[in-house]
Order: C-alpha cells, then sequence, then structure tokens
C-alpha cells in the first residue's frame, strides 16, 4: 500500500510542474517575436524533466522498502526527497527554458539593408 500511495503522489507531482512548465512555454508561444523558438525550447525542456523526473521517483521509490519498514516515516521521508528532486529539476528546467527564449532570435530583427 505504502508503495501505491507513493507513485501516486510522486507521479502527480511529477505531471503537474510538467504541466506548469507546459503553460509557461504556452503563454511564452503566444509572443509573437519567440514563437518558434518557445515551442520548441518548451517540448525539449518538459520532455527532459519528465525523463529525470521519472528516474528520481524510480530511484526513491527502489529505496522505499529500505526506509519504511512498516512504518509511514519511510514513505515521508520518500515523499520529501522526492518533492526537494522535482522542484531543483523545475527551477533548472524553467530557468533552461527562460535562458533558451532570451537568447532566441527575435522576428524581424536582423541586418537590415
Amino acid at each position: 500500500m505504502t508503495d501505491l500511495i507513493y507513485f501516486t503522489v510522486s507521479l502527480s507531482g511529477l505531471a503537474a510542474l510538467a504541466a506548469v512548465l507546459v503553460v509557461i512555454g504556452r503563454m511564452a508561444g503566444d509572443c509573437p517575436q519567440t514563437a518558434g523558438a518557445a515551442r520548441l525550447a518548451t517540448w525539449v525542456v518538459v520532455t527532459g524533466f519528465i525523463a529525470l523526473g521519472i528516474g528520481a521517483v524510480a530511484l526513491i521509490g527502489a529505496a522505499l522498502p529500505v526506509l519504511s519498514e512498516g512504518r509511514a516515516a519511510g514513505l515521508y521521508l520518500a515523499i520529501g526527497l522526492l518533492a526537494i528532486a522535482l522542484g531543483f529539476g523545475f527551477y533548472n528546467a524553467a530557468t533552461m527554458l527562460r535562458d533558451i527564449l532570451a537568447a532566441a532570435p527575435r522576428a524581424g530583427e536582423g541586418s537590415a539593408g
């Protein structure tokens, strides 16, 4: 039962943070100057975040039997570790998306005449 709770909470958190990154990317994609770069960068960053997040879920989930030993404290520890890992990952993904968009060429810019 502990495993089911852990994986439900962790994958729900991962999905929620990935959805927030998609929303941020869509908002950046509404800007006509960076729309193309925003769409591509969003999917690259979100895909990487999900891949790393699933790895964190699996690694911490593998340690769950050792952590829990019949007590809820291990479950709380695993969820806490995962929240920290996903938080750092989300921060890095959002920062990477911002940096990509800041460096993207703007529509209408370039060498004129």
